[in-house]
């Protein structure tokens, strides 16, 4: 076989999939296999792919070895491959596993406006309609529509902050006297991007209004056995500072019981990328749909057209959002503020979770301390890493904990060798089916007592 003809066929067939990287960059991370192929004879499948992601592996390895965070786990699915990387642990004892279920935090934004397009498909409700005219409850919100809050083109506010409301009660007395931000003229705040938690949050209850279904109900008519809000207890989950209460790390969830439109959701890698799978396939959404999640609308340019909570690919990549240039045409990518993110492709995807959150407050103490004493050296500003909330549950206080995980890891360098890894996965899938396999590979490598 010539196998640099081979490659050259490959990358002529795929070339337009990459506007945003060089025909030279691309021929570099395709001709890395050409050799590892090239003296295959006596090597499986998954010796081969072990040899192209060695590099990778061992890169994983310094980061997580050098980072406060407990553990993670990496998944990249492209064509029949898909690989699995984990290691560290659960929490501070506990290793990973590669069934644990992470809090995707604001990842579950995907997930609701997945639900809200197929309900407005199957005629609840219309893009246009106005919320108050869906769920009157809203009594501030006769003149806002469903498609600004689901493209983010709204600011709203609560009177007062949620997170300090006494009871569940309170909270959603103040999440149904929402509305329109004014701006220091008096205007409303509308008609430009705004990246906020309370239009989901809002959509989520009309949803369940007008269904007549919660939303742990229409988030199982999504077909997904590892993406959980309830029975927590049945699972190992990890990402959140609350796991010993079955929480979630974010305040504004857990004030209204839990979960909302923005927040709330545990889920494993495996489920993620079977989520983004569904989502470009045709089963949860349609062409028009899609379009929604990966091309930019516009008032954001790095944002979804319809879904306000993706990221799109753009020719500045990972400076301008979370989608780096490595990744193909129609890509869109999720993104948690528990320092969990995923990109999805018409060939495959790819995620990194990671559980920051879950370090124990001893831990996580000390980490603010250095982090801050840095910034402080440095003039800056110090950030509080630790917060706690009291509510009230049944008349017995809870005390809360949101622990920011975006501070202790960056994502970027793994995000980038994620994209890279998957073209040269996406050339050794042409590369099995032209030798006649077509069978699904799968691969988990643990990294814990892994020897570089």
């Amino acid at each position: 076989m010539n196998y640099i003809k081979l490659m050259d066929d490959f990358i002529s067939d795929v070339r337009e999939d990459y506007p945003n990287i060089s025909m030279e960059e691309l021929n570099g991370i395709c001709s890395k296999i050409i050799p590892i192929i090239y003296s295959s004879k006596d090597m499986d499948e998954y010796e081969i792919i072990d040899k192209i992601i060695k590099d990778d592996l061992d890169y994983i390895d310094k980061v997580f070895s050098n980072s406060i965070v407990p553990g993670y786990t990496i998944g990249i699915n492209e064509g029949n491959i898909k690989l699995k990387v984990l290691g560290g642990n659960v929490d501070d004892n506990n290793k990973m596993t590669e069934d644990v279920l992470f809090d995707i935090a604001s990842m579950s934004k995907m997930y609701t406006q997945v639900i809200l397009y197929n309900m407005i498909k199957q005629g609840y409700f219309k893009l246009d309609d106005k919320i108050y005219n869906l769920d009157n409850r809203f009594v501030n919100l006769k003149d806002v529509s469903v498609r600004e809050l689901m493209g983010f083109t709204v600011e709203l506010e609560t009177p007062g902050n949620m997170t300090l409301m006494e009871d569940i009660d309170e909270a959603y007395e103040a999440l149904f006297n929402i509305h329109v931000k004014l701006d220091k003229n008096g205007d409303q705040v509308r008609g430009k991007y705004v990246y906020s938690d309370f239009g989901l949050m809002v959509m989520k209850e009309v949803a369940e209004r007008v269904s007549g279904k919660t939303y742990k109900e229409l988030l199982e008519g999504l077909g997904l056995d590892e993406t959980r809000i309830d029975q927590l207890d049945k699972f190992i989950i990890t990402g959140s500072s609350n796991v010993d209460k079955l929480g979630v790390n974010d305040p504004k969830a857990i004030s209204v019981g839990g979960h909302s439109g923005h927040a709330g959701i545990f889920a494993s890698s495996d489920d993620i990328l079977k989520f983004y799978e569904m989502t470009q396939n045709g089963t949860l959404l349609d062409s028009e749909g899609l379009a929604g999640a990966y091309l930019p609308n516009g008032l954001a340019l790095n944002r979804g057209k319809l879904f306000g909570n993706t990221y799109v690919t753009t020719p500045n990549g990972l400076e301008d959002t979370f989608i780096d240039v490595h990744s193909p045409r129609g890509s869109y990518s999720t993104q948690g503020s528990t320092r969990t993110q995923g990109v999805s492709s018409k060939t495959g995807g790819s995620v990194i979770l990671t559980n920051g959150a879950s370090l124990s407050l001893e831990k996580a103490i000390e980490f603010e301390n250095e982090y801050n004493r840095k910034l402080r050296e440095a003039g800056r500003s110090t950030i509080p890493i630790i917060k706690d909330f009291r509510f009230n549950r049944n008349g017995i206080e809870e005390i809360y904990h949101m622990i920011d995980a975006r501070r202790m890891i960056d994502l970027d360098n793994i995000t980038r060798m994620n994209a890279i890894t998957s073209i040269r996965l996406r050339f050794l899938n042409h590369y099995f089916n032209m030798m006649g396999n077509d069978k699904e590979i799968k691969i988990i490598k643990d990294m814990n007592g892994r020897k570089i």
